[in-house]
């Protein structure tokens, strides 16, 4: 899931009351462009430098849209980029955002906010997701501020191949095939199932996912009958994210699942990804195990957030 992180600081000096004086919705644009990229890299690598904490999207694959969702909002101000807010239409509103460290507590978090909130209620969205990256307490304090109810915390885990655990016994009837677009009602019907989601919102957000060329969705057949899912996202500089990992319930802890991971696991390491990271709830004992014996540490801890419109 995408990471939310409006931080506001306190600040001292001129700069902050002007600031002050000057936040308004006219500083806010949509979109994003080569003229700004060198700003935006300014943008985040004062935030790294602030927060201790690496951005977890290069530029390039920020949401470059100007009339629909996916977007991402700029906030401008002293011929300068102070802000920027992704928004992201997942099976819902969620997003993720920066705002310069030296102009935090002037209201440009709110601000965008306030601009999201916006574009959510003419989509008739009843509620936002926020998500606070490393789950960094001004983060968590901003959500609050707004509101905002504790919906879920997610470790994000990255691969090491030497922690790699093969199983004994290999499943020699359990297969991955690539989904074709006519099949996304059956994968909408699989994962909302495992995942306790209303099946019409996942499968109008597979309908546009799976014609994005760097989604490949993958159904997990045994004896070709599909029992589960399993999505790869790519990335930049060799990354790619595992997500949508669903086994039906009668499928479960029959070892099915280690298996498919690491069937994934391999395939993208002859990809020659050098970056393979995934998400779990907190809560998911059993998952987190599954993962940890497949490889993967726990990197960070992010909190989510909802907040009712």
């Amino acid at each position: 899931m995408p990471i939310y992180r409006l931080f506001d600081m306190p600040r001292k000096g001129s700069d902050f009351a002007l600031m002050n004086r000057q936040t308004r919705s006219e500083n806010i644009s949509y979109g994003i462009s080569e003229v700004t990229h060198a700003d935006l890299q300014g943008l985040i690598e004062a935030g790294n430098s602030y927060d201790g904490i690496e951005f977890p999207f290069t530029i390039n694959e920020l949401p470059s849209s100007l009339d629909e969702l996916p977007t991402t909002l700029l906030y401008s101000a002293n011929h300068m980029i102070l802000g920027l807010l992704c928004i992201y239409d997942w099976s819902g509103i969620e997003l993720y955002g920066l705002v310069h460290p030296t102009y935090r507590r002037s209201g440009i978090g709110h601000a965008l906010l306030a601009t999201a909130k916006e574009a959510a209620q003419q989509r008739e969205f009843k509620h936002l997701l926020l998500g606070c990256y490393g789950s960094i307490s001004a983060g968590t304090a901003f959500a609050g501020a707004q509101g905002a109810t504790f919906e879920h915390a997610d470790y994000h885990m990255e691969l090491d191949v030497n922690r790699i655990q093969r199983p004994a016994i290999k499943h020699t009837e359990l297969t991955l095939r690539l989904v074709e677009p006519a099949e996304i009602k059956h994968v909408a019907s699989i994962a909302a199932q495992a995942f306790g989601e209303p099946e019409e919102e996942m499968c109008a957000w597979l309908t546009r996912d799976v014609l994005k060329p760097d989604r490949r969705i993958f159904f997990i057949e045994l004896q070709r009958n599909p029992i589960g899912t399993i999505r790869i996202v790519e990335g930049a500089r060799g990354q790619a994210d595992i997500t949508l990992f669903s086994l039906l319930q009668p499928y479960r802890r029959r070892g099915y699942g280690m298996q498919i991971l690491l069937s994934s696991v391999d395939m993208l390491l002859s990809e020659r990804c050098s970056h393979i990271a995934l998400d779990v709830t907190t809560s998911n004992s059993h998952a987190l195990a599954l993962y940890q014996a497949c490889g993967f540490q726990e990197i960070r801890r992010d909190s989510y957030y909802k907040l009712t419109l």
